[in-house]
């Protein structure tokens, strides 16, 4: 093919050529940063809206454990003051070394549900511990452990023994 144009109109051509190319390129990038940050600001505003949402749940669920931690701290000087009352009877020994020790140790199965103290006219101490246990076997090594506490007498009724499983009981102590 015969090139039939002047040198001049060529190079105008290729400056052209070059101003466009370089007006479409920069045009392009340009777009490409606007889509970058377009989409980084709907991530920023997602994961903000999500921050609020854990700070709520968060805010809630310690407000629930400030409301329990007072309650248990409640119940903890209840208890406290009922021992302290037990603790300064004339006369008498102290149940809370003995009865108290053996709750805290290691029981086993054996869940403790209630607890009473009761004197009588003529100054016998007796405790009462009623509870769970998912088997006689427990129940057998609550009332040894007991016995070896050093209390005057433990009583265990027959029909704490009367089911193989999931037995409520009772036993006495007298100290």
């Amino acid at each position: 093919m015969i090139n039939l144009l002047p040198e001049e109109n060529k190079n105008k051509l290729r400056t052209e050529y070059r101003a466009r190319l370089v007006v479409i390129l920069s045009s392009l990038f340009f777009a490409s940063i606007i889509v970058v940050i377009v989409f980084q600001i709907l991530f920023y505003v997602s994961i903000v809206s999500m921050e609020r949402s854990l700070l709520n749940k968060l805010s809630i669920y310690t407000d629930n454990f400030v409301d329990i931690e007072g309650k248990l701290n409640d119940d903890i000087r209840g208890i406290n003051k009922k021992l302290s009352i037990l603790e300064k009877t004339d006369g008498v020994k102290s149940i809370q070394g003995n009865v108290f020790s053996v709750i805290v140790k290691d029981i086993g199965d054996v869940k403790i549900v209630g607890l009473s103290y009761e004197k009588n006219k003529a100054g016998i101490q007796k405790v009462h511990i009623s509870g769970k246990s998912p088997n006689r076997e427990s129940i057998v090594k609550f009332v040894s452990l007991l016995n070896t506490e050093g209390f005057s007498e433990v009583n265990s009724p027959v029909s704490n023994f009367v089911k193989n499983k999931n037995i409520e009981f009772s036993v006495e102590i007298i100290i």
